[in-house]
């Protein structure tokens, strides 16, 4: 090869070979937002505007951005972007584990809230400690890790709601305490469901009715049914027998055997615990009660594609879980963005959903259509 095409070659080689090291390095290397604008043909506050979305950036110039950073894997820094914010776009749900957790009504709101929170611009964080870890929550909400929380399984006194107001850290809860004055939430309204669950059943002619609460149920629930009962009572004869249940199939067999001792004659039983579901079901067939033409069974806050895998389908009333956990973000967002308004405090009317597990009771005398 003749000497000037040869140093040609070299000299060809030699920048390939430099260009290579040099892409090299930049992926190897964490890259920049100065790398994304000098690959980009832009300036470094260009680049800042596409990623906050605070000034309008043209088509052109955000699809040449965008395959910016795709060549050099560039990944916004959350941590660098709250520093200068002073937030972390981080939102912390507080739901304490126990055995059995979360059941799949606490799944729908989790969901919800996250995909919710996600199209906003936060992450949601899951923090499981017991309710009672207050020394715990003291120290992760004195961190500033988090712009704010959302509260579930709320207790009627939750020592939960102190901790993050002395901390000054924003939050909703998704329910609510026995004293909520002064308090954001967002809860599912239970006087109205409760008054749909039993107008239902007494609809179909039910009047011996059961119900079957859990550990976490809150005090409301079990008093809309109450109450509920109480209102439709006169001249009805309704007789109403209320029990608490573990969480487990296990304790849905132990709340169906004391029901039936204390009301033999039971018809109908409505549910807010959905762990008990299949034990009360399997202990109703092995005391030879078929549902529904012998027993009728509606559960609280049960989602949809639950219900529908339950056979029979069970009939549920209750509002959207999902949408519950999107108000409480919602609200939430609200107060992170500078809201002083009085507590805003929504409540969430339930929807009945007829399926296969509800029917007429058995007698002549209170024959009405099925909603099967």
């Amino acid at each position: 090869m003749p000497s000037g095409l040869r140093d040609s070659a070299l000299t060809s080689l030699s920048e390939k070979v430099s260009q290579c090291r040099r892409l090299s390095w930049m992926r190897c290397a964490v890259a920049t937002m100065a790398d994304v604008a000098r690959r980009a043909g832009v300036s470094v506050s260009t680049v800042s505007y596409a990623l906050s979305g605070t000034r309008p950036i043209s088509l052109t110039t955000r699809r040449r951005i965008e395959q910016a950073m795709l060549d050099l894997e560039y990944t916004p820094n959350a941590f660098a972007r709250g520093l200068k914010s002073k937030r972390s776009h981080i939102i912390s749900l507080l739901l304490p584990a126990r055995p059995g957790s979360p059941q799949p009504s606490s799944l729908e709101y989790i969901l919800g809230a996250a995909d919710h929170a996600q199209r906003c611009g936060y992450h949601l964080m899951l923090w499981t400690a017991d309710v009672e870890a207050v020394d715990d929550l003291t120290q992760f909400a004195g961190q500033g890790l988090v712009d704010g929380a959302l509260l579930m399984e709320v207790r009627p006194e939750d020592p939960r709601i102190q901790v993050l107001v002395d901390a000054g850290v924003p939050f909703t809860m998704i329910g609510r305490n026995a004293d909520p004055a002064g308090l954001d939430f967002v809860d599912a309204d239970a006087e109205q469901t409760a008054e749909a669950a039993v107008e239902h059943l007494l609809g179909l002619g039910h009047r011996r009715l059961g119900f079957v609460g859990g550990p976490s149920v809150r005090n409301p629930v079990q008093n809309a049914i109450l109450q509920a009962v109480k209102r439709a009572d006169a001249g009805m004869n309704v007789d109403l027998v209320q029990v608490e249940a573990e969480c487990s199939t296990e304790g849905g067999r132990n709340a169906f055997a004391w029901l039936l001792h204390s009301s033999p004659k039971i018809t109908a039983i409505i549910v807010a615990n959905e762990q008990a579901v299949s034990g009360l079901i399997r202990a109703s067939a092995d005391f030879g009660r078929r549902i529904p033409d012998d027993l009728s069974m509606m559960c609280l806050d049960m989602p949809a594609h639950v219900a529908e895998l339950i056979t029979p389908p069970m009939t549920t009333a209750g509002p959207s879980a999902a949408e519950i956990g999107r108000a409480a973000v919602d609200m939430l967002l609200r107060r992170l963005d500078g809201d002083v308004a009085p507590a805003r405090q929504l409540l969430f009317r339930g929807e009945l959903n007829l399926r296969g597990s509800c029917a007429p009771v058995r007698d002549a005398d209170h024959q009405t259509a099925s909603d099967r």
